[in-house]
């Protein structure tokens, strides 16, 4: 592990990662064997802190339409961040802070900020695999009680070796037209990426992910602890004292046989 312009560097044999403290403690790289397996948007209206790499999204996932929170009987109104919707929480274009690292891992945490009425606090942990890389976000306020929802917004390069990749959904979910930026919940299996010899699978405790394919350079496989719009619904979890919500994600590249 090195740790140097607010970056750490991890690796576990042919796995390595960066991990931006200073940009939302977000994976900034992923490469499995030589392989770059994270990317990044070019579309001009993505906010350039929501274009690339992997963030967590705390303590909402998607968007609050008018930036609008409701829970036990009342309404607050957070800041917009994408047009006129508050969008992806309150993690992604702040500074974290290092708690403790090794090799092939880090723990990092972050103190919600005064954009969201709530308080409440993150714990991160970015541990390498063999093939890929696996993420506990962690939320927990323990003042008062809160709604949240946890997400992981991972971009990947669409293309290996100039072929783009094909990307599959388990038999039996159900299907909107596509290109695909839609929120599925009650999914068979996690969703997945194909190229010749290689398969990406997001896998995660979750069967609810948005998956993102409008973008002509990289798409998104995104697990979800609730359904988009549940923290302005009044349907997400309840947190607070002794009560913290977590999400687990591990993001594997499967090569040769292995896919």
């Amino acid at each position: 592990m090195s740790f140097d312009d607010g970056r750490v560097r991890l690796r576990r044999g042919p796995t390595t990662a960066v991990v931006d403290v200073r940009a939302g403690g977000r994976l900034a790289s992923l490469v499995v064997d030589g392989r770059e397996v994270l990317g990044r948007s070019v579309d001009p209206a993505v906010p350039p802190a929501m274009r690339s790499g992997s963030f967590p999204m705390v303590p909402f996932a998607g968007r609050l339409p008018a930036g609008r929170v409701c829970f036990d009987g009342q309404s607050w109104v957070v800041p917009a961040s994408l047009g006129d919707a508050a969008a992806h929480g309150m993690g992604f274009d702040v500074p974290w802070d290092v708690v403790r690292a090794d090799a092939s891992s880090v723990v990092l945490t972050v103190e919600l900020d005064a954009r969201w009425p709530f308080g409440g606090r993150v714990e991160q942990e970015v541990r390498l695999l063999p093939d890929g890389v696996e993420v506990v976000l962690t939320v927990t306020n323990e003042q008062r009680w809160m709604p949240a929802a946890l997400g992981l917004h991972p971009w990947f390069a669409r293309q290996h070796d100039g072929v783009d990749a094909e990307i599959v959904l388990e038999p039996g979910s159900d299907r909107p037209a596509r290109p695909w930026d839609d929120c599925f919940t009650g999914l068979v299996g996690p969703p997945s990426a194909a190229w010749p010899g290689e398969r990406l699978v997001v896998e995660s405790d979750t069967s609810t992910w948005t998956v993102y394919e409008r973008d002509p350079d990289a798409f998104c496989l995104e697990p979800l602890s609730h359904p988009v719009g549940a923290v302005a619904t009044g349907q997400a979890a309840v947190v607070g004292p002794g009560r913290p919500l977590a999400l687990t994600a591990r993001i594997r590249l499967l090569r040769g046989a292995d896919r």
